[in-house]
Order: structure tokens, then sequence, then C-alpha cells
């Protein structure tokens, strides 16, 4: 049996890489920050992580599942024994401005309080401080285990060369 697949009902391309360069920068500076105390899961569905309330009617729960039906996380760090949500991560804009991001992340926020979950918020950078990720998720992380005393985290950046790790100034 062959398979003849009709390029116009078919018509998609694969995506270049998952994340854009400020993501990816930010991946892996909180992969060294975890180091290996949680899951990192990227671009994942609000929808996947909250719920309507049980307690509202079928209608209501529509309604709000339809608020969040297109929206995702950035990050998501869960337990790595069950696979049960940690915190969650959003990159803003990292303007104060009135753009849709900026509404969307004042909505994740407002929804993650009522849902109490942990939501820390970024500005999107091509320039991430692993100390400013350490103290802000970290908190929300087992404490690690083995931990060099005076030993700086680097700071990651894009270059034109790629992702460079760097010292702290």
């Amino acid at each position: 049996m062959t398979d003849k697949t009709n390029p116009d009902e078919f018509s998609y391309q694969r995506q270049r890489a998952l994340f854009a360069e400020e993501e990816k920068t930010f991946f892996i500076a909180l992969d060294g920050v975890v180091d290996g105390r949680a899951v990192i899961l990227a671009k994942v569905r609000v929808a996947d992580v909250l719920a309507p309330a049980k307690e509202k009617s079928i209608a209501e729960k529509r309604n709000l599942y339809n608020q969040i039906a297109d929206m995702h996380f950035d990050f998501v760090l869960c337990h790595p024994g069950d696979l049960s949500v940690i915190c969650v991560i959003v990159l803003g804009s990292g303007s104060q401005g009135e753009n849709k991001r900026d509404q969307r992340d004042v909505f994740l926020a407002k929804t993650c309080i009522a849902a109490n979950l942990p939501l820390v918020q970024f500005a999107r950078s091509l320039a991430y401080d692993a100390d400013d990720i350490e103290k802000r998720v970290g908190r929300f992380l087992p404490i690690k285990s083995q931990q060099v005393v005076g030993q700086e985290e680097p700071v990651y950046m894009w270059t034109k060369l790629g992702l460079q790790a760097t010292a702290k100034k």
C-alpha cells in the first residue's frame, strides 16, 4: 500500500528552531540554574496546567476554558519524580505598554494567583543573569545538594558567535 499525500492538502514546513533567540538563551540559563532539581517543559498550554473550578456551571467552564485555550506558558518547572507542576515562567515583552502580550501577562498573573500557582515573569532579553534566575525561581526548587562557596553563576548572552556564558562583572 502506498501513501500518496496530496501536497496541497498538507502544505506544512518544518520550523527552523523551537525557540526564538531570547527563549533559547533563557532556557540554557534556566537549565544551568535548575541543575536537575526540576524538569523543564517549554511552551506548555495554559489549559494543560489550569482548569476551570469544579463548582462552575458548564457554560461558565466553557467560557473560562476559552479564555485560556490559545495561551501558553513559556516554561513549566515540574518535580522530577511525578511531573507535578512546581511553578510556571512567562517571558514578557519587557515593555510597560498596552500591547497584547502585556495584557496576556496581566491576565496570566491574575489567573495564577487565583489558582495558587507560582508564576515568575522575566522580560525578554538576549542576556540573562543566572543569579537573578536563581533568586526568583530557586525559592520554589529543592535546595542544591552541592554548591561551591564563592562560585558565581555565569551571565548568559547571545552574541554573533552564539550563546556565550561570561563571568559576572
